[in-house]
């Protein structure tokens, strides 16, 4: 009887651990290279532009559909990554500050300096560099520093073709099926 007892228990505990997470939580991928199915599934319904409306109005439209998954999944690399993509088109100044702070205050996390990174990619990419190369100082194994590092590395202004291909390389090892450093490669 203390057999099934304990194996009933067994069964249970996960769902037990899984039930206690509040959500956000349970919706983090483990796999750094991808979201978690939650996560993809609220990307993908992101709002589409139609035909009628105007840049601003489907740029207001998705950006508050953003703010919303921010608000469900906050730690969520996936939802912050799309987030800057269209927040900073309306107001870089404003997300560069909002995480600048972020990485401030939280310096030893390679994930916020990744993301600070990227809303400094494509206007400050020196202080960029900085930024990313202090996140995998930090935890080389985090691959999205690499990305974004291999970016900037194979544009025209900072082009360091051994850099690039690195970084490229190092973000394919841990992420072989992310398609864009293979376009990159040589």
């Amino acid at each position: 009887m203390e057999r099934i007892w304990l194996r009933v228990c067994l069964r249970l505990l996960p769902v037990l651990v899984l039930a206690a997470k509040p959500l956000a939580v349970q919706a983090q991928a483990t796999d750094p290279c991808r979201p978690s199915p939650a996560v993809q599934v609220a990307l993908d319904d992101l709002p589409v532009r139609s035909v009628a409306e105007t840049d601003w109005e489907f740029r207001q439209k998705r950006l508050s559909a953003l703010q919303a998954l921010l608000k469900r999944y906050p730690d969520d690399m996936f939802v912050q990554r799309a987030y800057i993509s269209v927040a900073a088109q309306s107001d870089w100044d404003k997300v560069r500050k909002e995480y600048k702070a972020l990485h401030e205050q939280t310096t030893d996390d390679p994930q916020t300096a990744f993301l600070y990174g990227l809303v400094l990619e494509g206007r400050r990419a020196a202080e960029a560099i900085q930024v990313l190369e202090g996140a995998l100082a930090k935890r080389p194994d985090y691959p999205w520093p690499h990305r974004a590092l291999g970016r900037i590395y194979n544009a025209p202004n900072f082009l360091k073709k051994d850099l690039a291909d690195e970084h490229d390389r190092a973000f394919v090892e841990a992420c072989p099926e992310d398609p864009g450093p293979y376009q990159t490669l040589t």
